[in-house]
């Protein structure tokens, strides 16, 4: 199989990554570090008994809990708009009034690319989506709609 990856875009992701580490580890965060569950979305909640539950805990971990809120952001899926800010209000904490949270934004964008170069030698349509992706990170182009790939 063909790698997941040129080498050009593994020489610039992992330049990228390890730029957004360096700064992450000098970063204050607003609401400080603790549990946080790693996928807060619409589609990780349940009403139960008059209650919204979180579901779906396996990415559950320690740190910054702006993590949180990035639900959406950047929204490379083009989500109604309304249904973030949404979100932020109920959270009680509008991440995008921090001007730090584009660290945060770059991490996620990094990090939705591992699923795709994992599946991309073995799935034309994940390499298409992963080339794909990784163009717009590269060209600082937000308005390309990423898709998901089953």
């Amino acid at each position: 199989p063909q790698p997941a990856l040129t080498t050009d875009d593994h020489t610039w992701l992992t330049q990228r990554a390890a730029e957004l580490v360096d700064t992450f580890m000098t970063t204050r965060f607003p609401l400080g570090e603790g549990l946080i569950h790693a996928d807060a979305h619409t589609e990780n909640l349940v009403h139960d008994h008059g209650h919204w539950l979180l579901i779906d805990w396996d990415g559950t971990c320690l740190g910054p809990r702006e993590l949180d809120l990035l639900t959406g952001i950047p929204d490379h899926f083009h989500e109604p708009a309304r249904l973030r800010e949404q979100f932020l209000t109920g959270y009680g904490y509008n991440i995008l009034d921090w001007p730090e949270w584009t660290l945060l934004r770059d991490i996620t964008e990094l990090h939705a690319l591992g699923a795709y170069i994992r599946l991309a030698p073995s799935k034309p349509a994940a390499a298409a989506e992963l080339a794909r992706r990784i163009r717009s990170l590269r060209a600082g182009d937000r308005s390309v709609r990423w898709h998901a790939i089953p």
